[in-house]
């Protein structure tokens, strides 16, 4: 009975490293969006400047 108490324990600890993977993980991809949006927004105004001396 007590190896598989240990055996259980053993896959618990497992189990609570993956969570943390997974919010570092969470923590990037927030941040990939931010830097994301900011790009976007840039060449969305790069575009809108190129409209305006053409249409000039």
């Amino acid at each position: 009975m007590l190896s598989p108490k240990k055996k259980k324990k053993k896959k618990k600890k497992k189990k609570k490293k993956k969570k943390k993977k997974k919010k570092k993980k969470k923590r990037n991809y927030q941040k990939t969006l931010k830097t994301r949006m900011k790009s976007c927004t840039s060449n969305f105004c790069l575009v809108i400047c190129f409209l305006l001396i053409n249409l000039f």
